[in-house]
């Protein structure tokens, strides 16, 4: 029984463990009431629902009419992009280490024999990680991909190296097919989130519906 319980003992504090060292960032669309309701509104609107099918709604697909006439904002740009989206004032945040030190263990005490116990652990030390600011500045979506141009660091990443988008009230984050996410935070417009949904929708590469599975295929869109 003692060892059972040392055995759940140690899953507890293994999970723990992962979670206090771990960089999770969520994998939802994510706001206020308020936010969410606008966000789907707008997005039903491109489906073709009303307002009351759309504010209650988690699933969108089938037939779409989408307007990606571009943006005029001045931003020059190779031949054949244009800009569709606009975010502005946006801060980009890395996740790297924030000088502090933490650690994390686990110790078990398990029964060998009657009146003798013996009691094993192990640890680590390292330096702890957080999402920190690393630039202010302007995010740009295109048919091509995303683009920010900020004070301290500029980012272009085009369209096939992104495998899904979560947008939420506070943040918009890109999931590359490698390294870590992209995050830009500051008040999320919710219309614009939609917007850029949509974008990402006609633009982006084919294995972000496989792996995300919200959409089983890409939507009949007409831009008219």
């Amino acid at each position: 029984m003692e060892i059972i319980l040392a055995i759940i003992f140690c899953a507890v504090i293994y999970f723990g463990y992962q979670h206090f060292f771990g960089k999770g960032i969520t994998g939802q669309n994510r706001g206020s009431p308020d936010w969410m309701k606008r966000y789907r509104i707008q997005m039903g609107k491109y489906f073709g629902f009303s307002e009351t099918e759309s504010a209650n709604r988690e699933r969108f697909e089938g037939s779409a009419n989408f307007n990606d006439h571009p943006l005029s904002v001045g931003l020059r740009l190779p031949k054949g992009e244009k800009i569709l989206e606009h975010f502005e004032n946006l801060t980009f945040y890395k996740y790297k280490s924030d000088g502090r030190v933490r650690g994390a263990g686990v110790t078990a005490r398990v029964k060998v024999v009657k009146g003798v116990y013996l009691r094993a652990g192990q640890g680590r030390i390292g330096m702890s990680k957080s999402w920190q600011p690393e630039a202010n500045g302007d995010l740009y979506i295109t048919n091509k991909g995303i683009i920010f141009d900020g004070d301290l660091k500029n980012i272009k990443l085009p369209w096939d190296k992104i495998l899904r988008e979560n947008y939420r009230e506070d943040t918009i984050t890109f999931e590359k097919s490698t390294g870590d996410p992209l995050v830009f935070g500051d008040y999320i417009d919710p219309e614009k989130a939609a917007r850029t949904h949509m974008i990402a929708m006609m633009y982006e590469d084919i294995t972000k519906e496989i792996i995300d599975g919200t959409y089983p295929s890409k939507p009949e869109l007409s831009t008219n």
